[in-house]
């Protein structure tokens, strides 16, 4: 019985820290920022002490070296930091974020994890949608953050929702941000799917979540999401065809992958601003070109070490201060994971960086493609769960090259998460309902 509660308030302690990390813009927005970081100072330290109790279980199974090398590098940017304050708050958040993603990556198993990210993403989509829905019936007119207060004309970014659900959208839910409601939305398209593939939510229940999402998505008119569940869909092309060769007959599989890729790659770039004018955005790729030739003048103003890790930029601070202002609204990062981390951390960050994610997709792919499990009820191939750290880091990886999420909250804590979990060399053996071979052979 205690076993059960204790289990019980695990997964709700999970599914709250996976809510806040992918949804922390509906805190801030409804609570304001002071109460904002006691949640996250409380998730922090609870997840802390979980992690020094559970230590002895733990220590063998070890840390991803690419990893902690980045987090090592980014620490000692402090050295050189041109805004050593900020980079020292940057810090706590990204160690602090990291810390709860360890203790969700180590002290949940695989399958534990995935039913609390599936329920944290319900509770995102589904408040979204009632929101949008409260907001066009019952307050019929654009709502600000709880906490802010403005005199005159006000900036349609700084809404926290505008109400346009009932014409179609654009939609921002709970996160006041189309964009970020539509990579959750993305996120629920891959979860949802992966348990209802290996029938570990009940098929209703799984439909109905599912349609959400794509409702979402639509709602939202995300371009960028758009192009990532493009990349997903093709990276699980690429995945089942893979599993479908078996062991060691993959070399046709990648060099189709090779050339597909290469071959998207120079359509974006020759044809882009074309692309971008068909899916109804500006040539400019809604500014971002401009943001992306002012973070590169910044990077190279100091390539080797970088200016110091600050994730989200601090508009308080040189050179982030009216760095680039449009429409009346100060943004706050580079709209490009790897240009933010280039410019941050420059040449050797970058590496790093890059390493760390080329390792993590490394791993996640064989764990993907070679290692079948099965499933002793339905006496099948149980794919789907030890997929879904490629599909992640797809999201990802897709949602890197016109956001910079990944380097903080929710982004970066998926990442560690997927670093660690395709790291375990049993973190896809502890459902249940799976064995590592075929029973029949």
């Amino acid at each position: 019985m205690k076993a059960r509660v204790a289990r019980s308030a695990e997964v709700a302690l999970a599914v709250f820290a996976l809510f806040t990390l992918l949804a922390g813009d509906f805190w801030r927005n409804l609570l304001g920022w002071p109460a904002f970081l006691a949640i996250c100072a409380i998730a922090i330290v609870i997840y802390a002490v979980l992690l020094v109790r559970g230590w002895p279980r733990i220590r063998h199974r070890g840390l991803p070296i690419t990893l902690v090398v980045f987090l090592a590098w980014a620490g000692l940017s402090l050295i050189w930091s041109f805004y050593r304050g900020a980079t020292a708050l940057a810090l706590v958040a990204l160690y602090g974020t990291t810390i709860v993603a360890f203790g969700l990556a180590y002290l949940l198993p695989w399958s534990t994890f995935v039913r609390a990210l599936g329920v944290a993403l319900r509770w995102a989509l589904g408040l979204s949608i009632v929101f949008e829905l409260w907001v066009a019936l019952i307050i019929r007119h654009p709502v600000l953050p709880l906490w802010l207060k403005v005199d005159g004309k006000v900036p349609g970014e700084f809404y926290w929702c505008e109400g346009h659900i009932l014409q179609g959208g654009p939609i921002q839910g709970i996160m006041g941000n189309r964009n970020l409601l539509g990579f959750v939305a993305l996120l629920g398209i891959v979860v949802f799917s992966v348990q209802l593939a290996d029938k570990l939510i009940w098929t209703v229940w799984g439909y109905f979540w599912l349609g959400v999402s794509v409702l979402c998505i639509g709602l939202t008119q995300s371009a960028t999401v758009i192009f990532a569940l493009i990349l997903v869909l093709i990276c699980g092309a690429f995945a089942l065809w893979a599993r479908k060769r078996g062991d060691g007959r993959h070399r046709r599989v990648y060099w189709s992958a090779l050339f597909i890729f290469i071959g998207l790659g120079l359509l974006a770039f020759a044809f882009g601003p074309v692309i971008a004018q068909v899916v109804g955005r500006s040539p400019d790729f809604t500014g971002r070109a401009d943001i992306w030739a002012v973070v590169v003048h910044l990077w190279e103003q100091k390539p080797v070490l970088g200016w110091g890790w600050i994730s989200y930029w601090a508009p308080w601070v040189a050179p982030f201060d009216h760095l680039i202002v449009r429409h009346g609204v100060t943004y706050l990062q580079a709209h490009n994971a790897w240009l933010d981390v280039l410019m941050q951390l420059g040449v050797i960050g970058g590496v790093m960086f890059a390493v760390l994610i080329g390792t993590a997709i490394w791993r996640a792919w064989f764990r993907a493609v070679d290692r079948p499990r099965w499933d002793l009820q339905t006496n099948r191939p149980f794919v789907a769960l030890h997929m879904l750290p490629l599909f992640l880091l797809a999201c990802l990886c897709a949602q890197s090259l016109s956001e910079s999420r990944i380097l903080v909250e929710g982004g970066w804590a998926l990442l560690a998460i997927c670093a660690v979990a395709t790291k375990l060399p049993d973190t896809l053996n502890e459902h249940p309902r799976l064995i590592a071979t075929d029973p029949r052979k």
